[in-house]
């Protein structure tokens, strides 16, 4: 994967659109470029470009460059992407995002779930959350659809999270250790 592509990941990850993304970064390929040009070439409004713009500045992906005002009082804004960040970027959003896989994993190895018996995507809740019904003598039903809840099969999720944090370490090494 090339350095472009990375760029886009990262700038993917706030702006929540990898075409977006793409675009951005073209429209910024010749380095400083001014805001409304960025703009005009993505063919976006200039307040959606500049909202993008100042969260990727937040994210430290995009830095504001400098800023000229006209006579007549018009203002220029020029940026350009940070792309010595990137790199750091990504690392931290797959820390983050292992973080909470090991936290959903330490979860789901230490909390007992019910899940609905006739569609286990209707309702899962822990233990102490239905533990009122049970002392109570009725059996948890599933709110949805009134079905009698069961214990829900945990070994399932832990593999998917294992699966998940295999992948992570994956991309990381691919991605990030490349260049080094």
């Amino acid at each position: 994967m090339g350095e472009e592509d990375l760029v886009d990941l990262a700038i993917a990850a706030v702006v929540q659109d990898f075409d977006l993304a793409h675009r951005l970064r073209e429209a910024m390929r010749k380095g400083i470029v001014e805001e409304t040009r960025i703009s005009i070439r993505m063919g976006i409004s200039q307040q959606e470009t500049r909202k993008m713009l100042y969260m990727l500045q937040d994210a430290n992906l995009a830095h504001r460059v400098r800023v000229k005002e006209t006579k007549d009082g018009t203002k220029h804004v020029y940026w350009r992407i940070n792309y010595g960040a990137v790199r750091d970027f990504l690392r931290g959003r797959i820390e983050m995002v292992r973080r909470a896989l090991l936290e959903r994993s330490h979860l789901e190895e230490n909390v007992e779930y019910y899940v609905c018996a006739a569609d286990p995507s209707h309702y899962r809740a822990p233990f102490d959350e239905i533990l009122m019904e049970f002392l109570g003598g009725e059996p948890p039903s599933c709110p949805v659809c009134g079905a009698l809840l069961e214990p829900a099969d945990r070994s399932r999720n832990l593999d998917k999270i294992r699966n998940l944090l295999s992948t992570l370490d994956r991309i990381e090494d691919a991605l990030l250790g490349e260049q080094e």
